[in-house]
């Protein structure tokens, strides 16, 4: 399936699991901007659609996308709970200060008290264009 025919059947079903392959080949070809944007785009639809949360996990860390890191690691413990791997990443990034310790996180911050997330912020704006 041509990266067209996925944008195709993403344009009506945003959520659909071949935002993967296409967030995959647009990354390939440099359009970094855009997979994350329709990874986004794909997990905002679909928040079981696990791959395409890890996926997005793995293009943040590659582009130091920090608070997009921490958000969407969030989101995988409350989808699939704790596992190895993902306690390990959990553990090295709170090292560094990308994910925020339990004590950290009971803090009420802006983006808590706005409850908005990145994911719908893209949404949102994707629909005004429509």
């Amino acid at each position: 399936m041509s990266i067209e025919d996925k944008l195709k059947i993403l344009e009506e079903d945003p959520g659909n699991p071949c935002v993967v392959p296409l967030a995959e080949g647009l990354w390939q070809s440099g359009k970094k901007a855009e997979a994350l944007l329709w990874l986004l785009k794909g997990v905002s639809h679909n928040p079981d659609l696990l791959e395409a949360r890890a996926l997005l996990v793995h293009y943040a860390l590659e582009e130091k996308c920090w608070c997009l890191i921490s958000e969407q690691i969030k989101e995988l413990e409350k989808r699939i709970g704790q596992s190895d791997t993902l306690s390990r990443l959990t553990l090295e990034l709170k090292k560094v200060g990308i994910v925020e310790s339990e004590e950290e996180s009971k803090k009420p911050n802006e983006a808590e008290e706005a409850e908005v997330t990145i994911a719908e912020v893209v949404v949102s704006e994707d629909k005004n264009k429509r």
